[in-house]
C-alpha cells in the first residue's frame, strides 16, 4: 500500500509539477546571497555564517545530551523525552489546565522581569524603569495581575515618552 502511494506521489510529480518547474534551481549559492542581502541589507560572508551555524547546531546537541544526562544518567535526549513524557508531574491535561500552567509560566516570567529591574526609593516605593523598546512594549504590556500575584500593590503607572529615544517607561510599586 505504501509503495502504491508513493508511486502515485512520484506520478503526480512527473506529470503535473514537473512540466510547470523553471529551469532555473529556486535555490543555491547564487540565490541565497542575493535573498539574504535582500533580508539583512547587508552583504554577509555566508561561509563564516554558515560555520557558525554548525558550531551552535554542535553546542546545543552538547548541552541537550549533558541535560538528558542529568535527567536520566547514561540516557539519550530521545531517553531522557521519553522519561519526562511518562512521568506525571510533567503531564497536562485538559484545555484548562494548559492555559493555567501557561497564565502561571507568564506569571512568573512578568515577576522575574520586573523583580530584576526594580530599584527602591529612600521612601521605601519600588520603582521600574525599562529604556529599551523591547522593554518599554513588555512593561505596557505587563498585567496588573502580574504584579498583584507576587503581593505587590501598583500605586501609580505611566509612560512618558517625549520622542526621543531614551523615552522611559514606569511604574511606581509598593512592595509587599
Amino acid at each position: 500500500m505504501a509503495k502504491q502511494a508513493f508511486d502515485a506521489a512520484a506520478n503526480r510529480l512527473a506529470s503535473h509539477l514537473a512540466p510547470r518547474a523553471a529551469d532555473r534551481d529556486g535555490v543555491g549559492r547564487e540565490r541565497y546571497l542575493l535573498a539574504s542581502r535582500q533580508f539583512l541589507g547587508t552583504t554577509i560572508d555566508v561561509d563564516e555564517t554558515y560555520a557558525w551555524g554548525q558550531e551552535e547546531v554542535a553546542r546545543l546537541d552538547a548541552q541537550m545530551a549533558e541535560v538528558a544526562d542529568r535527567i536520566v544518567p547514561g540516557a539519550s535526549v530521545g531517553q531522557a523525552q521519553d522519561a519526562l513524557d511518562a512521568d506525571p508531574r510533567y503531564q497536562i491535561h485538559g484545555v484548562d489546565a494548559l492555559a493555567r500552567w501557561m497564565q502561571e509560566r507568564a506569571d512568573e516570567a512578568s515577576a522575574a522581569r520586573i523583580a530584576s529591574r526594580t530599584e527602591s526609593t529612600p521612601s521605601g516605593t519600588t520603582t521600574w524603569s525599562a529604556t529599551s523598546p523591547a522593554s518599554m512594549m513588555s512593561a505596557s504590556l505587563t498585567p496588573i495581575r502580574v504584579l498583584e500575584h507576587v503581593g505587590w500593590t501598583t500605586a501609580s503607572r505611566s509612560l512618558c515618552n517625549s520622542g526621543s529615544r531614551g523615552a522611559t517607561n514606569s511604574a511606581a510599586i509598593i512592595a509587599p
